[in-house]
């Protein structure tokens, strides 16, 4: 663990803060790479361990609260909230992630690949916005092999953006696994380490009393789909008590 982590914000402030999941990986190799599976986790706050899991992340079908939810009112169209709204306490709205809304910490969180390729997608935006979390994630990558590396599928590492002020953070989050390929077969997202890093983030974010903020992670480049991932941020972070807020560009 880094000097940062163990003594916490306000701390060396100026490097990145390298964090895995608190729980241990057994790795599976299939045609599609490699699958981060993450054993029980210590449960957050008297969270217990699988309760609240919902559809793909527990392997099981979504249960009857969030029927109710869409009963009660919420605005989803064909599973898609519309923008401005919340649904279980994830709040949608149309905007940019990198200029998050709001007041107090924030940390807005993006999902990067493991095979150290920066330069499409959200991180076109991030890069555009702050420096430092693409340097970092780059030097991350180029140390991966050296000891005490936790470069890795389901990692975080968390970069201070001093250009915004004190109490923000970019939350570079490994979740997929190689990049997308014309004639590769399946899809780079790997759900397992979506929901390691999602874990983590909600330790910092709870550690630093901040909100989480991200596009629809997963979902771009790497392939997913957003009736995954959005049950493993309503178990990981807005069941915790993490603010949520999730962005669509405008016209998107």
């Amino acid at each position: 663990m880094t000097h940062e982590a163990r003594n916490g914000p306000g701390k060396a402030l100026g490097n990145p803060i390298h964090y895995r999941h608190i729980t241990h990986f057994t790795v599976s190799h299939d045609p599609n790479g490699p699958a981060v599976r993450p054993e029980p986790a210590r449960p957050l706050r008297g969270h217990q361990p699988g309760a609240g899991r919902t559809g793909a992340a527990a392997g099981a079908p979504e249960p009857a609260r969030r029927g109710a939810a869409r009963r009660r009112g919420s605005s989803i169209v064909s599973g898609r909230p519309y923008r401005g709204t919340v649904t279980n306490k994830v709040r949608y709205t149309s905007g940019d992630a990198t200029a998050p809304e709001g007041a107090g910490p924030m940390v807005p969180a993006h999902v990067c690949n493991d095979a150290g390729g920066w330069g499409k997608g959200f991180v076109k935006a991030v890069s555009r916005r702050w420096p430092e979390p693409e340097s970092a994630y780059r030097a991350w990558y180029r140390g991966r092999d050296e000891p005490g590396s936790d470069f890795a599928l389901g990692a975080v590492q968390l970069v201070p953006v001093g250009s915004d002020g004190p109490g923000r953070w970019v939350a570079n989050m490994i979740g997929q696994h190689g990049v997308a390929r014309r004639g590769r077969p399946g899809v780079p997202i790997r759900y397992e380490a979506i929901d390691a890093a999602l874990h983590t983030l909600a330790g910092h974010c709870i550690r630093l009393g901040a909100s989480a903020h991200m596009p629809r992670i997963g979902c771009g480049l790497a392939g997913g789909t957003w009736d995954r991932v959005e049950p493993l941020l309503r178990t990981r972070l807005v069941e915790e008590g993490v603010p949520v807020t999730v962005y669509d560009m405008p016209g998107a």
